[in-house]
C-alpha cells in the first residue's frame, strides 16, 4: 500500500512539490513576520525604557516595619514573585531596601530630621567630608542636609533616644539611579520642609525609638524583558493592594506606593502596540493567498485524478477510502514543509525561538491543518461528483449558492470592519484602565477590503462574455484567446485572483511605508522643534549648563526654550517661549505646516530697553547711590537667541561680555544690597565700549528678601528708593512690566483656537507664570501645530517676554528646561553633549531616533508579507500552468488536427495566461490603491506616537518599492509564460 501511495504521488510530483513550497513559504513567512515584530517590540521596550531614569524606572512599595523585618522582607519578595510571573518564569526585577523613620526624629539641635538605614550606601555615594561610619554609634548625613543643619564630622548628636557621632557627609554618586526612586530626601537632603537623612546602622535606627517604614524599590531589569512582560507588570502593580490584602500577613492600611515605572511602561506599551496592529493586515492577505493557492492545487489534483478515481470507484473503492489516501498524502507533505519553513524562518530571523513562545509550534501546526483541510475539502467535492456521475467542475447548487453568498458575506464583513476603523480613527481603542488595545475587528479592514474588491472584480468576469465574443469575431489573429477568456474563465480565474491579491498586497505595503514615513517625520519634527534638543528631566538648564553645552565640539549654538503648561484663559495649553532669531534659525520647517521665519515675524515683540550693538565687549555703568561703599551689581544680558548671562560688575562699574550672537539685550540690573547699603540707587548711564546707550524710560524695580517686597522705582531710568528692608533689587526695562497697553504677540495652534474659541486679532489672557496675573496677548496667527509643544493646544511667544517678566518676580534667574541646539552633525554632537553633561539631562537627535527604527518595523513586516505573498502567487501560477499542460493535451491534439501550428498554439496559451495575469496586476494595484486611501491613514497614524489630530494624514505610495514589486511580478510571470508556451508544444 505504501509503495502504491508513493507511486501515485510521484505521478503528480508537480502538484505535491507546489504544495510543499506553498506550505513551507507560508509557515516561514508567518514565523518570520511574527518573530520579527516580536523582536522589534522587545527592542522597542528596551530602547524606550532604558533612556528613563530615577522614579521612571522603578516602583516603590512602602510598609510599616514589623518586629521581624527579615521575615517581612521575605514575604514581600515571595509576593512579588507571584505577582510578577509569566507561567513558570518570574519576571526579572531587583529589589533594593531601605528603612526610614515614618516621621521626623527629634535631634539635640532643637530640630527634627529623618533618620534612615540604607544598605550599600558606601558603594553608591561619594564621601564629601570625613569618613564612613565604622560602628553602631556612628552616623553619616546627606551633605546638603548637613550644611543646612550645621553638622560636621566629629559632632555628637542625639537622634531620638540614642546618641551618635557624625563621621562623614555624602552625596549620591548617581542621583538618577532607579534604586533611589528620585527620593528628594536622598538626592537633595530635603523632603518637604524636613532635612535628612541621618543614616544609622539598623540596630541604631531601632534604638532611636522611631516608628520606621521599610521601602522596597522594585527595579525591573529592562534588558531582560520579553514581549508581553510590560502588561504583566502593569496588571500586577494595578492589583498589588488586593494581592497584599489577600495574603493576609500585611498591614495594608500602612501601604504607600510610589515610583513611575507603571506610567513609563504604559507609554512604552502604547508605542509598540501599533506593531501588533500590523500583524493581522500582513498575515491575513498572505493567508488568503495561501488558502486560495492550496484550494487551486487541490482542485488541480482532483482534475488530474478524476479518471483514476472513477476507475477505482467503479472497481469497489469507496469515497472515504480515496479521501483518506489524499489526506494522508497532503498531511505528510505539509508536515515536512511546515517544519522546513518554520526552521528557515527562525534561522533567517536569528532570534531565540523562545521569543515566539507557543507560536513556534502553533504556526506550523495551523499551516499543516489548513493545507490538509484544503486538499481534503476539494477531494471530497470531486469524489462526490465522481460518485454522482457529475462533471468534476460542476459544483452543483451548493457551489452556485456559495459563489453568490461568499462575496456578499465578505463585503459585509469588510464594511463593518472598515466602519469600525474609521469610527475610532485607529485600530487601537482605549481600555477601561486608561490603556489601549488592538481592536480585533478594525485591524482586519485593509485585508478584508482588498479581498472583497478582488472577489468583486472576479465576479464581473462573466459580464465580459459578449464583448469578448465580439472581439473574437473581429480578431484575425489569436481568435481563440478571447473565446477562452469568455467561455472558459474558470481555467484562468486562479492566476487572476492570485496575481491580484499579491500585487494588491505590494501596493498596500508601498502605501503604508510612504504614508507612515511622512506622518512620522512630520509629527517627530513638530514635537522636537529642532534637529537637536536638550531637556532637563528633573532640573532646569542653568547658565553654566548651557555654557557647557554651547562649548561642546560640534555645537554651533544653544538657545533656551521655555516649554511649560500654562493657562490661556481657563484652557490648559503648552507654552513655547523662544526668541524670534532662535525660532527662525533652529526650528525645523515643515512644508505646508510650519514656516519658522514667518512665525518669527509674527511673535517679535518690541523692546524699549537698552540694546548693546553686536560685537560689544565691555559694559560701563554710571551709578548714583546713597551707599558709602559700592553694592554688588550684576547685569543680566541676553543675546538674540535668548542666552542669558549674569555679568558681575566690578568696583569701577564695568563688566565684560562673553561671546554671543547678534545684539545684546539688557534684561535686568540686579543690586545685591550689603549691610548698611544703599537705600536708594539710580543708574544714570550705560556705555557699550565707551559709547553711551539710551536707557529708555519706564523701568521697574522689584525687591526680594528673599520673597518679593515692594520698592519704589525712580521717576525715570533704572533705579529705586526706600529699599532698606530688602536684600536684592531687580531693575527691569519696560518689557519686564507687561502692564498697561502692552500686547505681546502670540501664535496659537488650531487645537487651542478651537478649544478656547480664539480667532486672529483676539486679545486673550495668558498666565505666563503662576506668580503673574494674566497678560493680555494679541493673537497674530493660527497654525496647525506649535514646534516643540507637548500638547496640541499650544501657543508660541517671544522668549524675551517670559525671561524679562520672570526677572521681576523671582529673586534668581529662571532657567529653561529645554534648549534647541545647532550643530554641524547633530548625531555626532548628541553623543558629545551626552558625555559632557550630568545625568538627568536628555539629549535627543532626530537623526538617531530609536522610535523610528522600532515603529518602522511595521512597514518592514508588510514588505516581508508582500514578498511572501508574491512567492506564493508565483508558485501557484507555476502549478496551474503545469496542470493545464497536462489537462489540455487533448485540446492541443484537436487544434493540431484542425491545422493550428505549434507556434500559434504556444502564442495562444501565452496570450491567455498573459491576459489573465495582466488583468490581475491591474485589479490588484487599483484595489490596493483604494484600500490605501480608505484604511491606511488610520493604520499609519496609530504607529505614530503623539500624532497631530489637526494635521491630516497625507497618503502616499513608495514608488521604488512598488516599482520593484511589480517589476519582479512581471519578470517572474514573463518567464513562466515563455516556459508555458514551450511546454505546450512538446
Amino acid at each position: 500500500m505504501r509503495v502504491l501511495l508513493l507511486r501515485r504521488m510521484r505521478q503528480r510530483t508537480m502538484v505535491f512539490l507546489a504544495l510543499f513550497l506553498v506550505v513551507a513559504v507560508s509557515s516561514g513567512v508567518a514565523t518570520g513576520i511574527l518573530g520579527f515584530l516580536r523582536a522589534a517590540e522587545v527592542d522597542g521596550v528596551h530602547s524606550l525604557l532604558e533612556s528613563r531614569t530615577g522614579a521612571d524606572r522603578a516602583l516603590e512599595l512602602s510598609l510599616t516595619t514589623e518586629a521581624d523585618a527579615d521575615a517581612q522582607d521575605a514575604r514581600v519578595d515571595a509576593l512579588l514573585g507571584t505577582v510578577f510571573r509569566d507561567g513558570d518564569r518570574v519576571l526579572p526585577v531587583s529589589v533594593f531596601r531601605s528603612t526610614v523613620s515614618a516621621n521626623p526624629v527629634p535631634l539635640s539641635i532643637v530640630v527634627r530630621a529623618f533618620a534612615a538605614s540604607i544598605p550599600e550606601l558606601e558603594s553608591n555615594a561619594d564621601l564629601i567630608d570625613g569618613t564612613w561610619p565604622a560602628g553602631a554609634g556612628h552616623a553619616s548625613v546627606q551633605a546638603d542636609a548637613a550644611a543646612a543643619l550645621g553638622l560636621v564630622p566629629g559632632d555628637s548628636l542625639e537622634v531620638g533616644n540614642m546618641t551618635a557621632t557624625i563621621t562623614g557627609t555624602w552625596r549620591l554618586s548617581d542621583p538618577f539611579d532607579p534604586r533611589w526612586v528620585s527620593d528628594p530626601l536622598l538626592t537633595t537632603g530635603l523632603e518637604g520642609a524636613v532635612l535628612g537623612p541621618i543614616v544609622l546602622s539598623p540596630d541604631a535606627l531601632v534604638a532611636t525609638g522611631a516608628t520606621t517604614r521599610t521601602r522596597s524599590a522594585i527595579v525591573p531589569e529592562v534588558s531582560a524583558l520579553r514581549a508581553g512582560d510590560l502588561q504583566i507588570f502593569l496588571t500586577g502593580w494595578d492589583g498589588i493592594t488586593d494581592s497584599l490584602r489577600s495574603d493576609g500577613g500585611f498591614r495594608v492600611d500602612s501601604l504607600d506606593l510610589g515610583g513611575r515605572f507603571d506610567t513609563a511602561a504604559e507609554s512604552a506599551q502604547e508605542s509598540v502596540d501599533a506593531l501588533r496592529a500590523v500583524v493581522p493586515v500582513t498575515l491575513l492577505v498572505v493567508a488568503a493567498i495561501a488558502i486560495l493557492t492550496l484550494l487551486q492545487l487541490g482542485r488541480l489534483l482532483a482534475s488530474l485524478r478524476a479518471d483514476e478515481w472513477l476507475l477505482l470507484w467503479s472497481r469497489g473503492d469507496t469515497v472515504p477510502g480515496l479521501l483518506r489516501v489524499t489526506i494522508i498524502e497532503a498531511l505528510a507533505v505539509a508536515s515536512l514543509a511546515a517544519a522546513a519553513g518554520t526552521g528557515l524562518g527562525l534561522l533567517a530571523l536569528g532570534e531565540d525561538p523562545l521569543l515566539l513562545r507557543s507560536l513556534v509550534w502553533i504556526v506550523p501546526a495551523t499551516t499543516v491543518l489548513v493545507a490538509t483541510l484544503a486538499f481534503g475539502a476539494t477531494t471530497f467535492v470531486a469524489l462526490r461528483s465522481v460518485a454522482r456521475h457529475e462533471a468534476a467542475e460542476d459544483g452543483g447548487r451548493a457551489a452556485r449558492v456559495s459563489g453568490i453568498a461568499g462575496p456578499i458575506l465578505l463585503a459585509l464583513a469588510a464594511g463593518i470592519s472598515t466602519w469600525q476603523l474609521l469610527l475610532y480613527g485607529s485600530p487601537l481603542t482605549p481600555t477601561r484602565d486608561g490603556g489601549t488595545q488592538v481592536d480585533p475587528l478594525a485591524v482586519l479592514a485593509p485585508a478584508l477590503v482588498l479581498l472583497t474588491l478582488v472577489t468583486l472584480a472576479l465576479a464581473t468576469v462573466p459580464m465580459l462574455t459578449r464583448p469578448l465574443d465580439r472581439l473574437a469575431d473581429r480578431s484575425t489573429r489569436l481568435a481563440l484567446v478571447p473565446r477562452t477568456l469568455a467561455r472558459r474563465s474558470r481555467l484562468l480565474a486562479a492566476p487572476l485572483v492570485l496575481c491580484a491579491l499579491a500585487s494588491g498586497q505590494v501596493t498596500l505595503a508601498a502605501g503604508y511605508a510612504q504614508t507612515w514615513n511622512a506622518t512620522y517625520t512630520t509629527a517627530s519634527e513638530l514635537r522636537a522643534g529642532s534637529e537637536l534638543t536638550v531637556t532637563g528631566a528633573r532640573a532646569r538648564l542653568t547658565e553654566s549648563t548651557l555654557d557647557t553645552i554651547a562649548g561642546v565640539d560640534g555645537v554651533t549654538v544653544a538657545a533656551p526654550v521655555y516649554s511649560e503648561q500654562v493657562l490661556v484663559g481657563a484652557t490648559t495649553a503648552s507654552m513655547i517661549a523662544v526668541t524670534p532669531a532662535a525660532l527662525a534659525f533652529l526650528a525645523i520647517p515643515v512644508t505646508g505646516i510650519l514656516d519658522p521665519a514667518a512665525l518669527a515675524d509674527r511673535i517679535t515683540a518690541p523692546f524699549d530697553g537698552p540694546v548693546l550693538p553686536d560685537g560689544t565687549s565691555t559694559i560701563g555703568l554710571t551709578v548714583d547711590s546713597t551707599a558709602a561703599t559700592p553694592d554688588d551689581l550684576t547685569v543680566v544680558v541676553a543675546d538674540e537667541f535668548g542666552v542669558q548671562h549674569s555679568l558681575p560688575v566690578t568696583e569701577s562699574y564695568s563688566a565684560v561680555l562673553p561671546a554671543g550672537r547678534g545684539e545684546w539685550r539688557i534684561d535686568a540690573i540686579i543690586v545685591a544690597l550689603k549691610d548698611g547699603g544703599a537705600a536708594s540707587l539710580t543708574i544714570t548711564g550705560i556705555t557699550a565700549d565707551g559709547a553711551a546707550i539710551d536707557l529708555g524710560a519706564g523701568w521697574s524695580a522689584a525687591g526680594f528678601d528673599p520673597r518679593p517686597v515692594f520698592v519704589a522705582p525712580v521717576s525715570s531710568g533704572p533705579g529705586f528708593t526706600d529699599a532698606a528692608a530688602v536684600s536684592t533689587v531687580h531693575l527691569t526695562p519696560p518689557l519686564g512690566f507687561l502692564g498697561g497697553d502692552t500686547r505681546p504677540p502670540v501664535v496659537v495652534s488650531t487645537a487651542l483656537a478651537a478649544e478656547a474659541g480664539i480667532r486672529v486679532g483676539d486679545i486673550v489672557p495668558i498666565y505666563l507664570d503662576s506668580r503673574l496675573d494674566s497678560v493680555s496677548c494679541l493673537v497674530t496667527a493660527i497654525v496647525p501645530a506649535i514646534p516643540g509643544a507637548r500638547l496640541e493646544s499650544a501657543f508660541l511667544i517671544d522668549g524675551a517676554i517670559v525671561q524679562a517678566a520672570r526677572l521681576g518676580i523671582y529673586s534668581e534667574l529662571s532657567p529653561p528646561r529645554v534648549a534647541w541646539l545647532g550643530a554641524d552633525d547633530p548625531a555626532v554632537a548628541a553623543d558629545t553633549v551626552r558625555a559632557a553633561i550630568t545625568p538627568g539631562v536628555t539629549v535627543s537627535a532626530l537623526s538617531t531616533d530609536d522610535n523610528r527604527a522600532i515603529l518602522g518595523s511595521a512597514a518592514t513586516a508588510l514588505w516581508i508579507g508582500a514578498a511572501g505573498g508574491g512567492i506564493l502567487s508565483v508558485v501557484a501560477v507555476i502549478a496551474v500552468v503545469g496542470a493545464q499542460v497536462r489537462s489540455r493535451r487533448g485540446e492541443v491534439d484537436v487544434l493540431r488536427a484542425l491545422g493550428v501550428s505549434d507556434r500559434e498554439l504556444a502564442a495562444t496559451r501565452r496570450a491567455e495566461l498573459g491576459a489573465a495575469l495582466a488583468v490581475g496586476l491591474i485589479v490588484g494595484v487599483l484595489s490596493g490603491l483604494v484600500v490605501t486611501l480608505l484604511t491606511i491613514p488610520a493604520l499609519a497614524r496609530a504607529a505614530v506616537p503623539e500624532s497631530y489630530a489637526a494635521i491630516a494624514t497625507t497618503v502616499g505610495i513608495h514608488p521604488l518599492g512598488l516599482g520593484i514589486g511589480l517589476g519582479a511580478f512581471a519578470l517572474s510571470f514573463g518567464i513562466i509564460g515563455v516556459e508555458y508556451g514551450r511546454r505546450v508544444t512538446r
